[in-house]
């Protein structure tokens, strides 16, 4: 299995016995971002800003991370979590940063909030 992204979007493949290349899925399939509030109860913390979505990604067996940012004043930081459930992915969580400190510039690809996944 493969996964890239860029320009707002992630693409998983995986490759087949024949040798040929299998979409598996892609990422966001809704810019709403949902988190987990403290008490284990999910929460609405706003949209996706499509042209920061995916400059940096990581995977595992059943979880992909995902670099993003809210479409928001100062576009706040965020790490997307998707996890698969059963045969599908679904987001399962999202993490963010509203200090000051965690913002990013234009730009940089270092020192960002979410930059060493």
């Amino acid at each position: 299995t493969v996964i890239f992204g860029a320009a707002g979007c992630v693409e998983m493949h995986k490759l087949l016995d024949d040798q040929s290349w299998a979409k598996v899925t892609s990422f966001p399939t809704t810019l709403d971002v949902m988190a987990t509030k403290e008490d284990g109860s999910p929460e609405a913390i706003g949209t996706l800003l499509p042209s920061r979505f995916a400059s940096q990604v990581a995977m595992d067996l059943s979880t992909v991370v995902v670099t993003a940012a809210l479409d928001a004043p100062d576009e706040p930081p965020a790490v997307v979590i998707y996890a698969r459930l059963g045969a599908t992915w679904e987001q399962a969580d999202a993490l963010t940063c509203t200090s000051p400190s965690c913002r990013c510039p234009p730009g940089a690809r270092t020192q960002c909030f979410g930059a060493a996944l």
